[in-house]
């Protein structure tokens, strides 16, 4: 966070230097010699690097208020102030997620927010959603995203059971152990085939569909008109789109995933 009033070096000295000048010698009568080497150019020199010295400090001390431009010693700190503990082998800007999440939606007795924000805390997890009152009122389903860095080492089954039971311990009391659902999205691979791309370079064009399919969230539509504009927005002017047939709508907890992409 730079501070508005903050000065440069150079700003600083040149400020010092002015006032020097505008002083009278009293032996010679004449301005002060603020030449360098000059006695007042050297106590100059001092006074402004101490101030500038205090500039930086108040900027640094500014930046260590806000996690997002803390360091990474101070980012923690903020973390375990709001109860955020860092995962094994959580890097830095994932934890600042965390930790951002936790400052916009702090914990509130069991709202929906709470739901995501303890599967999170499962280091397994890389991402949750909440769906409350699915199965009538009291119940909440969670689905949760595995990190694919532990997709091998961890069964799915094994990770919701876990979620499950790290949750249940946290939330209101209330219904029987069936309240709270934790279940991992059905991947739906959707094959794409798009063509009359006319300038557009069909490898971009395939490379961007595939990775706005992969960030994809469970029970969100896939519309053929955004398929469609991300050929366009490369250089496509009528670009036609024969898979998939119509728009996709996945069924619940259904997360549509990249399959075979077709450009030309």
């Amino acid at each position: 966070m730079k501070s508005p009033f903050a000065r440069s070096f150079d700003e600083l000295l040149n400020d010092v230097l002015t006032d020097y000048q505008n002083q009278i010698d009293p032996e010679t009568g004449a301005p002060i010699d603020v030449s360098k080497g000059s006695l007042a150019f050297v106590k100059g020199a001092v006074m402004a690097s101490a101030a500038w010295g205090l500039y930086q400090s108040i900027d640094w001390t500014g930046d260590q208020i806000f996690p997002d431009t803390c360091s990474v010693d101070n980012l923690y700190h903020h973390g375990a102030v709001k109860g955020v503990a860092p995962l094994v082998e959580e890097s830095a800007a994932d934890y600042l997620v965390r930790v951002q999440f936790a400052e916009q939606k702090p914990l509130a007795g069991g709202n929906r927010y709470d739901y995501i924000a303890w599967a999170l805390e499962i280091s397994e997890v890389q991402r949750a959603w909440c769906y409350p009152a699915v199965r009538g009122n009291g119940t909440v389903d969670v689905v949760i995203l595995q990190d694919p860095a532990t997709v091998a080492e961890l069964e799915s089954a094994t990770l919701c059971a876990l979620v499950k039971a790290f949750i249940d311990q946290r939330r209101p009391v209330g219904r029987g152990l069936d309240a709270v659902l934790v279940v991992a999205p059905t991947v739906d691979l959707t094959n794409v085939t798009i063509s009359n791309l006319g300038t557009a370079d069909p490898e971009v064009v395939a490379a961007e569909i595939s990775a706005f399919l992969a960030a994809f969230d469970p029970d969100q539509s896939l519309y053929i008109a955004q398929l469609k504009a991300i050929a366009i927005n490369n250089g496509a002017v009528n670009p036609t789109v024969t898979a998939p047939a119509a728009d996709v709508v996945p069924a619940a907890y259904h997360m549509i995933r990249p399959g075979v992409i077709n450009a030309s």
